[in-house]
């Protein structure tokens, strides 16, 4: 075969040297779009195999858009030449140049249904904790006390049900079909709590509401924590706050658009329905089975490589197998559980310290959640907009949990952030005591934002890095036992007393009130600053 063969059959486009070309037929500018729209034609008749590298790469200035092939001997017309072509140098696919690696414009489907499950998960909660007091005060006509204790369901669940639902994630069933059944179970309690007209009837629903309910606080944190990155969790935690603040607009509209309340019980009822809608998102999250299963399969995985391993070093030596003639060994020995391995982390001081602190600022959002309301009226500010003032603090965590805390927790570290968020709560409270002018109260209400962020989503964030892998579902249930249930339940009393001791002639003497929280707060941020230094341990 000669030369003038070789050129003919290995011309660009695959058209012969001595034809007339595309241009001279129809003019240059019609020439090239039919050379390329031939030479497109040709390559999908003939598209090969990629290599994986060679299919995340793309040449930026391809116009027809496609990946590079891993070997390019169907245009080999300059090499028929006798003319050097240069590789790319980045991945080795064969391209005549170098060029960008390809950018994944796809949402990333995990992200997605996290997101969703955040979302919903504190939609739910939303949807009846700021309204229904008005329901049990109003037309049911409780008495504050009763009123106290259907809250306190909560904080009294949370002591018991997220260490028995961890125990269950960490040893026995995966997150996420407990997640369902928590949510399906809670929907029924809610439909029925719609209709209770007797507070013990009220209490006991709502306290067998909240028992499945605080469970699922810990085990979304640990859904996350297994299948994000801890620097990436903040993108799914920004949710949270979104699915608070759009589920109260919601219900607002629509009590609008009806006209009225509905007795409060609407608000139940729309708990309920996204409790179900919930259980659906929860049955499509990513598969998270126990970490003692992950662990186990892993551990049996390496045993039986390392056993095939010597059992063929053996054989080659001509040696009988290993333990052939020895006597089967006798059952395992047991494993601790989790939850006592969890509930002895509390014997390092740094983390005996943090569970410590986290009890006792978390409990100070009581005196936020009772007493802001009634301080902005006698601070002047209007009732009607009260709601929309606190809502700063809502706006600023979720623009807080996007921008800031990655990168604060990668620069500073776990103990500035939750520093930094203690001293956020105690610059409020002293925003509080001074009492005016009311423009820096309303202001002020972006600091409980950053502070629930940076202390409670970073605390979350902490747990996680120091948790071995096999017991996080329990070390997250012992944090939302400190955090929503032994913290919020003293504060709730703690709050109640305060508020109750400071009230003369029905006026409350808000300065002293105050008081309390900035002390606790400020404790909190010294102690955390000075004495907190975190050893993070090795995870088996």
């Amino acid at each position: 075969m000669g030369h003038e063969d070789v050129s003919r059959r290995l011309d660009c486009f695959g058209q012969a040297r001595r034809r007339p070309s595309h241009g001279q037929r129809c003019g240059p500018v019609f020439g090239i779009a039919l050379r390329k729209i031939g030479f497109w034609r040709q390559a999908q008749q003939r598209r090969p195999l990629l290599s994986p590298r060679a299919r995340d790469c793309m040449e930026p200035k391809s116009p027809y858009n496609r990946p590079h092939r891993r070997n390019r001997s169907d245009r080999p017309s300059r090499l028929a030449q006798g003319r050097s072509v240069p590789r790319c140098s980045r991945c080795g696919c064969g391209a005549p140049r170098d060029h960008k690696l390809r950018k994944e414009t796809e949402m990333d489907p995990t992200y997605l249904k996290l997101s969703a499950l955040w979302f919903f998960e504190f939609a739910v909660w939303g949807a009846w904790m700021p309204v229904l007091a008005a329901r049990l005060l109003g037309p049911l006509k409780f008495s504050g006390k009763q009123t106290g204790w259907v809250y306190a369901t909560l904080p009294l669940s949370s002591m018991v049900s997220p260490l028995i639902f961890g125990y269950l994630a960490d040893t026995w069933i995966n997150v996420e079909w407990l997640l369902a059944c928590c949510h399906v179970i809670g929907a029924l309690l809610l439909f029925a709590a719609a209709r209770q007209t007797q507070f013990k009837g009220m209490f006991l629903t709502m306290l067998g509401y909240t028992f499945f309910y605080a469970a699922t606080l810990a085990l979304v944190n640990v859904m996350v924590f297994r299948n994000v990155a801890g620097a990436e969790a903040p993108k799914v935690f920004i949710w949270a706050p979104i699915g608070w603040a759009a589920i109260g607009w919601f219900l607002t509209g629509l009590r609008q658009a009806r006209g009225g309340e509905a007795g409060g019980a609407d608000a139940l009822n729309l708990a309920a329905v996204l409790s179900l809608i919930l259980a659906v998102v929860c049955v499509f999250q990513p598969a998270t089975p126990p970490a003692s299963k992950i662990a186990a399969d892993g551990k049996a995985a390496v045993l039986q490589a390392d056993d095939s391993k010597r059992a063929a070093a053996q054989q080659a030596e001509g040696k009988p197998p290993a333990g052939a003639d020895q006597k089967p060994a006798g059952p395992p020995a047991a494993e601790e559980s989790p939850l006592r391995r969890a509930l002895g982390m509390l014997g390092e001081p740094y983390y005996l310290l943090f569970i410590l602190v986290s009890l006792c600022a978390a409990g100070t959002m009581q005196f936020y959640f009772l007493g802001s309301a009634p301080f902005m009226q006698a601070m002047g500010i209007d009732g009607k907009n009260i709601s929309a003032t606190m809502a700063i603090a809502q706006a600023v965590q979720a623009v807080a949990t996007w921008f800031i805390l990655g990168a604060l927790w990668s620069q500073a570290g776990p103990k500035w952030t939750l520093a930094i968020g203690a001293a956020c709560w105690a610059a409020l409270y002293v925003i509080y005591v001074m009492g005016k002018p009311r423009g820096l109260i309303v202001a002020g209400q972006g600091l409980h934002g950053l502070a629930y962020v940076f202390f409670i989503n970073g605390g979350w964030m902490f747990a996680d890095l120091v948790a071995p892998e096999a017991i996080k579902a329990s070390v997250q249930s012992v944090l939302i036992l400190a955090t929503n249930g032994i913290g919020l339940f003293l504060g709730t009393q703690l709050a109640g007393w305060t508020m109750d001791r400071n009230k003369v002639a029905d006026r409350f003497d808000w300065p002293k009130i105050w008081l309390v929280p900035l002390a606790i707060t400020l404790a909190a941020a010294v102690l955390l600053a000075a004495a907190f230094y975190p050893d993070i341990p090795a995870k088996p």
